[in-house]
């Protein structure tokens, strides 16, 4: 991962806490502005703001037509992007929240919101709490590339059986102030899905 070993060098550099995001600051400045001595104190930390929105339901008569003229498309890196940005957006989210609890005059609550993306099997990425200590459960989707995100089976039933779970929306990533939405799972119906993959079993 490119990302995490821009993180590490930076880290070896004397940089002890750098974040993934500082990593992405990093390429993302030597991209656009090749010059020396240029730093991250511009860049902002995203604001969490609640959606209030509509959300879509898919069309009724999609059409279906094969395509024989697909473009060649380099899979393995586009995945590697894909991981790339997804972390980004984790630390995006997971900055916002800790904010989040601060500026709410939380800062013991604050403390111990913690990543738990390593461990996809709970089906969220952020344990965090309410303002009244109570739990909150994030899964981060990142929308850089368009209002829609994908639920799997395992969010799609944690949102439905746990009490405060939200999906944070993050967008902008690479901007000077991401944004961060905020959408609460009880705001999705089964109405708002649409079916993209089968699973087949045999034996």
């Amino acid at each position: 991962m490119a990302i995490r070993e821009v993180q590490e060098r930076l880290r070896a550099e004397g940089i002890l806490d750098a974040t993934l995001l500082d990593a992405h600051s990093f390429c993302w400045i030597l991209a656009r502005h090749p010059t020396p001595n240029r730093d991250t104190e511009n860049f902002e930390p995203a604001e969490i703001q609640e959606f209030n929105g509509t959300l879509q339901q898919p069309p009724r008569d999609a059409k279906f037509s094969p395509s024989d003229d697909a473009e060649i498309r380099d899979m393995k890196r586009e995945a590697e992007n894909c991981r790339a940005a997804g972390q980004i957006a984790e630390e995006i989210a997971l900055n916002a929240e800790i904010q989040r609890l601060r500026n709410a005059g939380r800062k013991d609550l604050a403390g111990k919101v913690h990543s738990v993306a390593d461990r996809p099997g709970l089906g969220y990425d952020i344990k965090s709490f309410e303002n009244d200590g109570r739990d909150r459960f994030i899964e981060v989707k990142n929308v850089s590339n368009g209002n829609r995100f994908f639920i799997s089976e395992g969010e799609w039933r944690n949102s439905r059986e746990r009490k405060s779970y939200w999906f944070y929306l993050v967008s902008k990533a690479g901007a000077r102030k991401p944004q961060v939405l905020s959408v609460r799972a009880e705001q999705i119906k089964q109405i708002h899905l649409q079916p993209i993959q089968y699973i087949v079993r045999f034996k």
